[in-house]
């Protein structure tokens, strides 16, 4: 066979056997459960309740409730596995790894087309194959892409990825016909990028930094001017690549001070965010470069908070470190092109998540497509050295693969089994509440009070503060299983930690849990406690800082005092909830309540508070005013009606005058 058609024949075959290994390493962990994310997110699965079965209830599923893309396209997708809620996990997770494995397809056919560009020569050199399937191989297998594809509303990572790939793919493609054919590559740097950077933002927001790859490779590896640039490149780059740069950096000085008043729900400030993100970033490239079965899991908000820059003293180095890095590669992109890829497509591609925005601070996820970039450099510069030492550096290059995908099955099986989670995760991360929480959550499904019991005592032992874990324990002591034994709960321990507690969402969510076996009758909570949990969490301004949560507690708060008959209690519950985070919805609940109640009046006012309300998202910019409009009508029906209903039944009361005959 002709070497010219042995080789393409030869990729194909490698890739499709890749792909196979891929999917043989990933596949342990589909048996695994949700993850903390997934069940804040995956619930609007069940749209008015009954699943998603109306064209309202797709809109309310793609729609952003309050700021932000909304991430449409990725909660659509989830309508491929399922259309309700609860599901099982498998379905999410399989159609989760499919996506990853298209993405190892556009991974190569990007990297081959930067290497030929790259090293351009005419035909295009086995070389660009390989550098790509290596290159393909390592990111493909690697153990820290197991978040992304076993956390189902990781979705969102994966579609942006497969959009933002397709974005650099057809600005490649853009870029090398450009000399020759200006007006087609057009067509392929304006509507078909434009198009792929819009999709991927409506996936996750992240996409963005799409520019910002792009924006490196000009200044890098494709700088000098090859392939030669066509007349209109420098509008092309003012259009697409500058001014939404500096958009981006307006809009983020614009809203820095509501950034910085969310910093008051975290347990970290943003200049310690800012010192510990330094350690975090050199984490993530030790653990690109150098992965082990200890790093992968998603339980990682035990990571310690910098408070200074020597506590702990790595703080200084990492910073030092990460500058010291971005000043030669700016400085010697020419010299230095391949380095300076890496480093700034590493550091430019964390500048959202890993910067000023109030994010938790330490996820792996986050380098989905930043890696790329050193994963990219080592390959190209293994496969680049002198014919004499390749058979030696391709060795290590296939070794180094074997190993990322040995480590990957390997974690795959823990990601896969809930008892290895439990016991190995909440060992591994004794300060992790998620960790905790996810092992105690195992151990009260099994009915195992003993080990539940031990679990509470090493958690409580390993972070006093967390105002969940005396919660939880008095919730699962009052409210699950009678026959589990007594775990050790009281009153007096919530009373202790939750007032000074950082504020944690699966507070809230337990106290949903304990309410909902309360009107079912299956929780032994005196009516005082259950308002004392309430007063403790209401007083604490951690939980108060943030807007979701306090709307929340104040949420779950009316509903307890509905169900108590209490309609004060339950209309001033609303009314600081609204206080906290203004929606229509609260106001137009309020109506009702008063309009049940026969208080016209009142439930006329809300129905205006209702119609005044500025929308907090797309949804409700598209659907206040219908929603408003249609409940006004049917108060003024129900009002007409209990006023003819009253007007008859005085009438009937009135003394009847006798007849004169």
């Amino acid at each position: 066979m002709d070497k010219s058609v042995r080789t393409p024949l030869l990729v194909a075959c490698s890739l499709a056997l890749l792909l196979a290994i891929g999917w043989f390493a990933f596949a342990p962990g589909l048996s695994g459960p949700f993850f903390f994310d997934d069940q804040g997110h995956l619930p609007k699965l069940a749209g008015s309740g009954h699943g998603i079965q109306t064209q309202e209830d797709v809109i309310r599923l793609i729609l952003p409730d309050e700021g932000g893309s909304g991430r449409s396209l990725s909660f659509l997708s989830l309508l491929l596995d399922d259309t309700g809620w609860p599901s099982p996990p498998a379905g999410f997770k399989r159609t989760n790894l499919l996506i990853h494995l298209f993405n190892g397809v556009l991974v190569f056919v990007f990297l081959r087309g930067l290497t030929r560009l790259i090293r351009p020569v005419s035909p295009a050199p086995p070389h660009a194959d390989w550098v790509a399937l290596a290159g393909t191989a390592l990111w493909l297998l690697h153990p820290i892409n197991l978040s992304p594809v076993m956390m189902v509303i990781q979705r969102m990572t994966l579609l942006g990825g497969t959009f933002s790939l397709l974005a650099l793919i057809a600005y490649l493609h853009g870029r090398r016909i450009a000399p020759q054919r200006p007006w087609i590559a057009l067509f392929w740097l304006a509507p078909v990028f434009g198009s792929c950077i819009v999709l991927g933002i409506l996936s996750k927001e992240t996409a963005f930094m799409t520019l910002a790859y792009v924006t490196v490779l000009e200044l890098t590896v494709l700088g000098a001017d090859r392939p030669p640039r066509p007349a209109w490149w420098r509008a092309w780059s003012v259009l697409f690549l500058v001014l939404p740069l500096a958009l981006l950096g307006i809009y983020l000085a614009l809203v820095f001070g509501i950034m910085a008043d969310a910093y008051d729900a975290r347990v970290f400030t943003l200049s310690e965010r800012l010192m510990t993100e330094g350690r975090v970033l050199m984490q993530y490239l030790r653990v690109i470069l150098l992965p082990s079965l200890s790093e992968s899991t998603p339980y990682r908000d035990d990571f310690t908070v910098s408070h200074g820059l020597f506590d702990p003293p790595q703080t200084l180095a990492a910073l030092g470190t990460i500058a010291l890095l971005l000043a030669l590669a700016i400085r010697q992109r020419r010299a230095w092109p391949l380095f300076a890829l890496a480093v700034l497509w590493f550091f430019l591609g964390h500048l959202l998540e890993g910067t000023v925005l109030p994010l938790e601070l330490y996820f792996e996820h986050r380098n989905y497509l930043p890696m790329l970039g050193p994963i990219f450099v080592l390959c190209y510069g293994a496969l680049s050295i002198p014919v004499a030492y390749r058979r030696l550096i391709g060795a290590g290059l296939i070794g180094m693969i074997a190993l990322v995908g040995t480590i990957t099955w390997s974690s795959a099986g823990v990601w896969g089994n809930e008892a290895s989670i439990a016991i190995l995760w909440s060992a591994e991360h004794p300060a992790s509440q998620r960790a905790q929480g996810g092992a105690l959550n195992y151990w009260a499904n099994q009915g195992d009070g003993g080990r539940l019991r031990a679990q509470f005592d090493r958690a409580t032992a390993a972070d006093p503060t967390n105002a969940h874990l005396p919660l939880y324990r008095f919730a699962i002591e009052h409210c699950a299983d009678t026959r589990l034994p007594r775990l050790g709960a009281s009153m007096e321990e919530i009373e202790r930690v939750v007032p000074t507690a950082p504020a944690d969402f699966a507070s809230v969510a337990t106290i949903e849990w304990m309410m909902e076996k309360s009107r079912k009758g299956r929780c032994r909570v005196a009516p005082q406690d259950m308002q004392r949990v309430f007063e403790l969490y209401l007083s604490n301004p951690k939980f108060i800082a943030n807007r979701r949560t306090h709307r929340q507690l104040e949420t779950l708060l009316a509903d307890y005092r509905r169900h108590q008959g209490d309609l004060d209690g339950t209309i001033r519950a609303l009314d600081r909830a609204y206080a906290a985070s203004p929606s229509f919805t609260i106001a137009l609940d309020q109506a009702y309540f008063l309009m049940t109640a026969g208080l016209w009046d009142d439930a006329a006012h809300y129905i205006e508070i209702a119609a005044k309300t500025p929308p907090a998202g797309l949804y409700e910019w598209l659907r206040r005013d219908q929603r408003v409009a249609a409940f006004r009508e049917d108060f003024l029906k129900q009002r007409a009606a209990a006023a003819q209903t009253k007007a008859s039944a005085d009438r009937q009361d009135q003394p009847q005058t006798p007849q004169v005959h």
